[in-house]
């Protein structure tokens, strides 16, 4: 049995450069963490996949990186997942957790509290001259997990500084503005801006 409880860090996992960012991520939990172990998991599968046939790179999946642990005696982790909210990648390794035999401590995604809109805001905007002229643009892509609604909260948080966009829009949210009055519905390609 190990001594320290492994730190499995549970991203969607990435196909460009922002790999630099997980290692820079990676440098400060060691830090904050000496002498835990830190695995690395990746829940989308299409990244993955990607990964694999193209650069023979192998990303393991939260499953597999608990069943090592468990392999090499630990029989407890903590798993921090990397997502911004609770969707469907957060609940696939939700599932994944349940599945392993190594007992395992959860850490939610980013953005789940109420609390957490306002100071991931205040964090992003904070420095920014709004006078400046520049314009400050967040991108992210959609979902149709019910999970979507949080992009309102978000773009309450951040305020007029901030626009957000959510590319291209959900399932749930062309259904539902398929169920809005014709006047509601906003212009093609307008949809999921806030100013």
């Amino acid at each position: 049995m190990q001594n320290k409880i492994p730190i499995v860090m549970a991203a969607f996992g990435t196909t460009s450069r922002a790999m630099d960012t997980y290692s820079r991520i990676d440098s400060a939990v060691k830090t904050a963490f000496p002498g835990h172990p830190v695995r690395w998991a990746y829940t989308s599968r299409m990244v993955r996949a990607h990964m694999r046939q193209r650069h023979q790179a192998n990303m393991k999946g939260p499953l597999d990186v608990l069943d090592a642990l468990g392999d090499q005696g630990h029989r407890w982790a903590v798993v921090q997942s990397m997502h911004l909210i609770c969707g469907h990648e957060f609940y696939r390794l939700v599932d994944n957790v349940h599945q392993s035999r190594v007992r395992a401590s959860m850490g939610l995604p980013l953005l789940t509290a109420y609390a957490d809109y306002q100071l991931a805001a205040r964090a992003i905007l904070s420095g920014r001259d709004p006078g400046d002229g520049t314009a400050l643009v967040l991108v992210g892509h959609g979902t149709d997990h019910p999970a979507w609604t949080a992009i309102r909260r978000w773009r309450r948080s951040c305020g007029p500084e901030a626009a957000t966009c959510m590319w291209p829009p959900s399932r749930a949210i062309r259904t539902w503005t398929r169920s809005l009055p014709p006047w509601s519905v906003p212009a093609p390609g307008g949809f999921g801006w806030s100013p």
